[in-house]
């Protein structure tokens, strides 16, 4: 079907938190896919909470959506790849890539050294 090349992306991010238990994440990237001309949107939300004097723990839920070029790169089968396997065409449109829940567990030494582990 082909390979997607590895390559650089520009992209931003912001999050911002609404209280110290709640923080909403967002990021936005350009670049990826097989003409670099994907676009990517990740939105996010974490509650945390504190467990101990330096520890806490988080729970948190993202979603990823692609633009139609992105979806296509990834997602897409092109004439040609159709003709070359036997497969029919597909061409998806922007939309939903994933949806994702995550836990987080982090421990703070000092104001300025953590340790941070997440699935």
């Amino acid at each position: 079907m082909g390979d997607v090349d590895a390559a650089a992306e520009v992209g931003g991010f912001l999050n911002y938190s609404l209280s110290r238990e709640f923080v909403l994440t967002s990021s936005l990237r350009y670049g990826a896919g097989v003409d670099r001309n994907g676009l990517l949107l990740d939105l996010g939300a974490v509650y945390s909470t504190e467990l101990g004097p330096r520890w806490r723990l988080g729970l948190g839920a993202a979603t990823t959506c692609g633009n139609a070029n992105y979806q296509q790169s990834y997602f897409g089968v092109t004439t040609r790849q159709a003709t070359a396997s036997g497969d029919k065409a597909y061409a998806p449109g922007a939309g939903l890539r994933d949806l994702r829940l995550n836990v987080s567990l982090a421990h703070g030494f000092s104001q300025k050294v953590g340790v941070f582990a997440a699935v």
